[in-house]
């Protein structure tokens, strides 16, 4: 079996070991330009778009200071942040 290399540059590293630190787990998905955490139900988490330049909180229940820390670094870093809500 052949498994595909994933190359990160140095801010995205630093980007997920700080989202990871702010949430308290590793990620549970890397590949394709996306990492992303779940927290909740299927579907409910944070994740990271290097293309888009984007970190976006889908259906996410998360405290307050969490929240605020993921958003701030991320803007600190350049990244647009964004929430998605999954519709019932």
């Amino acid at each position: 079996m052949k498994t595909k290399q994933i190359t990160y540059r140095q801010t995205e590293v630093e980007l997920i070991s700080q989202l990871s630190q702010f949430i308290g787990q590793n990620p549970h998905h890397l590949g394709d330009g996306i990492v992303n955490w779940e927290i909740g139900m299927e579907g409910e988490g944070i994740f990271i778009n290097f293309e888009e330049k984007e970190i976006g909180f889908v259906d996410c229940n998360i405290d307050t200071k969490t929240y605020f820390s993921i958003v701030g670094y991320g803007t600190c870093m350049g990244y647009k942040i964004e929430d998605y809500f999954i519709e019932k």
